[in-house]
């Protein structure tokens, strides 16, 4: 099971704090868990992540780096899949900008 405490998301940043550009990626109170067939308890993949402003996990800024690490089985695959919207949130919130550029394909 991830946690605040055992998921780090490191920051590397290109520029300093202020020249950043807009956040793309803010996550508060972010859980996920599944029910096993057969009942019993539900398997909690990941509790009560935060990537917000003005908290520990400051979230992720257009133009810089940030690495997701974690034990192998603690819910790293989890937290993407919620972040790009393959799946959703037992609880909490994921708010993403998207660019409006539009790209040309050759």
């Amino acid at each position: 099971m991830v946690t605040a405490v055992n998921m780090r998301v490191f920051h590397h940043r290109r520029k300093k704090l202020e020249m950043l550009g807009e956040t793309v990626v803010e996550c508060r109170g972010l859980s996920k868990s599944y029910n096993l067939k057969g009942g019993g308890e539900p398997v909690r993949a990941l509790s009560d992540i935060t990537l917000a402003s003005g908290t520990a996990h400051q979230p992720i800024k257009r133009g810089e780096f940030a690495v997701i690490r974690g034990p192998s089985g603690g819910g790293k695959t989890t937290f993407l899949n919620l972040v790009g919207t393959i799946d959703v949130a037992s609880t909490g919130v994921v708010s993403k900008t998207l660019s409006t550029q539009k790209f040309r394909m050759r």
